[in-house]
Parts: structure tokens; sequence; C-alpha cells
């Protein structure tokens, strides 16, 4: 196993602590309306999501406070999965996380997945995230540590507590031990990665 995987996970406490109190403002008036707002109903919500990833040039949506705002709004259980890659553009820099790499290797996972299933990509969506764009939604999910991503099953109502986190294994591999998480802890399959010529992975 490549040592700066096995020992990615390091502490952003200086993340943690500057969630401000608009933060968590914007996550109580979230959980107030969403019991009883449901304006949006599923089949737009995924027309919605269908057309943001068509926009997108990885096939990855880029998630925000708004947009996750209108994924509570919809009554569970959800018509789709969502998995979650969580970012911030100021620790790509430090190396024992790699982040950059990380994502890549989650870019590729999404291409993948939406080639070997295009009759079928609609059960499973793929996002990004940006901390210092969307603070509260890293608080709603309550993240403390880079890198995080997280699968959100159909049922998941409290996402800080459904969710279920990849741990430190499944980035081991990149992609392929990626894929084995998604496969193993839902329905969907991903199939075969498909990587760019002299992209080294697995």
């Amino acid at each position: 196993m490549d040592k700066k995987f096995s020992t990615c996970r390091r502490n952003i406490t200086t993340m943690a602590i500057s969630y401000n109190t608009n933060s968590f403002l914007f996550i109580i008036v979230l959980l107030l309306l969403v019991p009883i707002n449901h304006s949006l109903n599923s089949d737009d919500l995924v027309s919605e999501l269908t057309i943001l990833r068509a926009r997108s040039t990885t096939g990855v949506i880029h998630l925000s406070n708004i947009l996750l705002g209108r994924i509570l709004s919809v009554p569970v259980p959800r018509p789709f999965t969502l998995l979650v890659f969580f970012d911030s553009q100021k620790l790509h820099s430090d190396s024992e996380i790699s982040l950059p790499t990380l994502k890549n290797e989650f870019l590729i996972l999404a291409s993948s997945f939406h080639a070997n299933n295009p009759a079928n990509n609609n059960k499973l969506f793929f996002f990004e995230i940006e901390f210092q764009e969307s603070r509260a939604s890293f608080a709603l999910f309550g993240v403390k540590s880079l890198p995080y991503v997280c699968l959100v099953s159909p049922f998941a109502t409290d996402f800080e507590r459904d969710s279920i986190q990849m741990e430190s294994s499944d980035f081991s591999r990149h992609a392929e031990s990626m894929a084995e998480f998604v496969e193993a802890k839902n329905k969907h399959t991903v199939g075969p990665i498909h990587r760019p010529s002299g992209v080294w992975g697995g």
C-alpha cells in the first residue's frame, strides 16, 4: 500500500473551528423548512441533477448549500444515492493528504460508472463540494478532517449520522478500492475502471 495513502488522514481542526454563526443558522433554517416544504418532487430533482451532470465536463456535480437544501427538501426515500467528495482548495498544496490525487481518482471513478452504466446512471449521483463555498454543508455532514468521502443512501435523513464514510483503506488502491466501497455499501455496480492512457492506478 502506498504510504501516503495509508497515512492520508490529517486533522484539519482549523476548518472545524472556522464554522461561523451563519453556517449554523443556515443549517437550522434547512432543518426547520425540510419537514414542511416538499414543493420539489423527486422526478423534478432527478431531472435537475441530470442536467447539472450533463453540463459538467467530469460528470461530477458541484454541490452547494442551496442544492443540498433542494435535495433535503425531497421526501425519503429519495430515488437515488449520493457519493460526495469533500474538498478544500487551500489544502491542495499539502502533500500529506494528497487531495488533488484523490479527487482525480474520484473523477475517474465517476466517469467509469457513467461509461459502464449508461442506462442506469440516475440511481447514483457523484458530487464534489468546496469548503470555502459551503461551510454550512460541511457542518451538516459533521466533516472535521480530510480526505472525506461519504455515501448517502436514499433513506438518510440525518446526513452526519446516516452517511457511510470511506475509510483510509478505501483510498488505498485509488479508484479501484473506491469502486469496491461503493459496490459493498449499496446495490450499484460500478464496473471496470477506465483510465486515461498512461495514468497509473490500482
